[in-house]
């Protein structure tokens, strides 16, 4: 294919060779035709139009004729040289410039080069390059290209290319989730990276890291576990189970479960979140978005971003009062009201809210942020 995409760019490039040529050859055209034609007729009108009766009217005429036959032929001489000149240069320099940006065998299809604050290493076994930070002394983390049958090849992060980067799957403001295969274990896995506009954000890179030492310390079945951590103080990914099921959010839209179903599901979360409430952990973003499914319908509980950890050194997410963490739609009131002392309760609420979705199809408050967090406070759901 990369032949192919070769020779049709090659091909592309001879059609449009002649193209400046041609361009000024009209060019060329238009101005003789409409400029110079027409002011050299009213020069010599004027030099040699004599009145009829005169003995050399004719042969006035004449000369008038030659002339302008000559300054046109001088105009035409003078524009086609400099066209032949134009189509010369762009046939020479079509030879000469893939020449000069042709680039070796071995870094055919790879990455652009980095940037200044970036050192690049080439493996010359594989012609693999692998990209590291200025100031990244004894870090593992790099990037690396490997090449794949001539194509980009596949990206890899983390030490000794254990993750491999292959697709997609959803991204937001906080970053994007990866389907990834960990080559040590053999072992598909889902790659979180946080934004690298946010890199640099103190709070968010802090929440970022907080949801792996979170999740880190919650071995439960109904909660999604996490593998790995990897930082370079400017990337930060969060290594994880992938589950391909889906959240609950997209299944009650598309097929909504029955009630029995739908009990399962909850009582699985609760469970989970009785083993995270018993590690002293309160998840405050309890809604169907952060409950995945894995291929069997399994729920597991996700994102733990805003976390709370009680009377742990690593909960780096502090609340103040009148700051509300957490989704509008399933924030309990004390959220609401920006109290700072949330506890587990927060979290049996939304679930609440969420069961009512799964039950009702739909939240027992709507509007906008402002009416829903306050009829939170101030009412009671209506009956499902």
């Amino acid at each position: 294919m990369a032949t192919t995409l070769t020779r049709a760019s090659t091909l592309k490039r001879w059609l449009f060779v002649p193209a400046p040529a041609l361009a000024t050859f009209v060019l060329l055209a238009t101005a003789i035709m409409l400029v110079i034609k027409p002011r050299a007729e009213s020069f010599l009108d004027y030099w040699y139009t004599l009145p009829s009766p005169s003995t050399a009217a004719s042969a006035a005429q004449s000369l008038q004729h030659d002339h302008l036959q000559t300054i046109l032929q001088y105009a035409w001489k003078a524009g086609l040289q400099a066209v032949a000149l134009l189509l010369v240069l762009d046939v020479v320099l079509a030879l000469v410039m893939p020449l000069l940006s042709r680039k070796p065998a071995t870094s055919a299809g790879k990455p652009a080069a980095p940037s200044a604050d970036q050192t690049m290493m080439r493996d010359t076994a594989n012609g693999a390059i692998q990209f590291t930070h200025s100031g990244d002394a004894g870090k593992t983390l790099v990037y690396e290209f490997s090449p794949q049958d001539g194509d980009m090849g596949a990206l890899y992060i983390g030490p000794n290319k254990r993750y491999r980067v292959e697709r997609l799957l959803a991204s937001g403001g906080m970053g994007s989730v990866h389907k990834g295969f960990d080559t040590v274990l053999q072992r598909p896995v889902a790659i979180k990276e946080l934004d690298i506009n946010l890199s640099g954000d103190q709070e968010q890179t802090g929440r970022f890291r907080q949801e792996a030492l979170a999740l880190a310390g919650l071995a439960h079945p109904y909660i999604v576990p996490v593998y790995d951590l990897l930082d370079d103080n400017q990337h930060f990914w969060i290594v994880m189970e992938l589950l391909t099921g889906g959240d609950l959010e997209k299944r009650i839209a598309q097929n909504p479960p029955d009630i029995r179903t739908a009990t399962r599901i909850i009582r699985a979360v609760a469970e989970g979140l009785a083993f995270a409430h018993n590690k002293g952990i309160v998840h405050r973003d309890i809604k169907p978005m952060n409950i995945l499914l894995n291929e069997e319908g399994i729920p597991k509980l996700v994102d733990f971003g805003i976390a709370k950890l009680a009377q742990s050194q690593h909960s780096v997410v502090q609340t103040r009062d009148g700051l509300s963490l957490g989704s509008p739609t399933y924030m309990s009131p004390e959220q609401a009201a920006g109290k700072k002392d949330i506890d587990k309760r927060a979290d049996i609420y939304a679930l609440g809210i969420t069961f009512y979705k799964v039950l009702a199809g739909e939240v027992p408050f709507t509007g906008d942020v402002s009416e829903v967090m306050a009829q939170h406070i101030t009412q009671a759901p209506r009956s499902p």
